[in-house]
């Protein structure tokens, strides 16, 4: 799909430089999708794993579409969330939807996949970075799960907000340890801090219709992280 073109996703109009030609496996996102941006530590702690997945499946439960990417961690529990309740949601690549990166994902089947890369471009650095302001342009807004202070996902919130975006950040992560510093730095800068897709949803405007109900019969029941 490439600029200009009617399926070109009008978000990306709105970026300083955006991608002239985008590949895609599956369907592109339209402008008038419920769309956010999720982002995390691609080496989180049990808690921060917990809270994305519950984070996700709270938010694809309630007609909003998550937009990620395809790295480990934060990102790929997220996507497992939207697995689980066969929805869609969208992975924006740092690298070309042929090369075996991708192919060896096995999350990535079940969503729409979205390059700006040739198909045998590998990953480096500088298109990490590229693929952080594809994603936080893609969504009305970015959450950040878990976070340190040296992170790319602290690249992704100053992308978001480079582009007048609102970010927020897990309210659970605030104040922990060294995964959560760039998490705590966030919400002292003026972050809202939010622990679900329901506390979100008021700032943007969105309805919720679901909530995750983690207690039942007094023990915590979470599939994939409970009994």
């Amino acid at each position: 799909c490439f600029w200009g073109m009617d399926g070109y996703p009008p978000m990306l109009y709105q970026m300083e430089n955006p991608p002239f030609r985008l590949m895609y496996n599956k369907v592109l996102p339209e402008g008038s999708a419920q769309l956010l941006s999720l982002c995390g530590t691609r080496y989180p702690d049990g808690q921060g794993a917990q809270r994305a997945y519950r984070f996700a499946l709270e938010t694809c439960a309630n007609n909003t579409t998550l937009v990620t990417s395809n790295s480990r961690g934060v990102d790929r529990t997220a996507l497992y969330a939207s697995q689980d309740l066969k929805v869609n949601s969208f992975v924006i690549c740092d690298c070309g939807l042929a090369t075996r990166r991708v192919k060896a994902y096995r999350a990535l089947p079940f969503v729409s996949l979205l390059s700006p890369y040739e198909p045998d471009d590998v990953a480096f650095p500088s298109r990490c970075l590229s693929r952080n302001m594809l994603t936080t342009a893609l969504g009305n807004a970015t959450m950040v799960i878990q976070a340190p202070r040296k992170s790319g996902c602290m690249h992704c919130a100053t992308s978001a907000l480079d582009q007048g975006k609102d970010v927020f950040v897990h309210r659970e992560g605030i104040g922990g340890g060294a995964l959560d510093d760039g998490t705590t730095f966030l919400a002292e800068m003026g972050a809202p801090s939010i622990s679900s897709f329901s506390e979100l949803a008021p700032y943007l405007g969105w309805e919720t219709h679901f909530r995750v109900n983690e207690k039942r019969g007094g023990a915590k029941t979470l599939y994939r992280f409970g009994p």
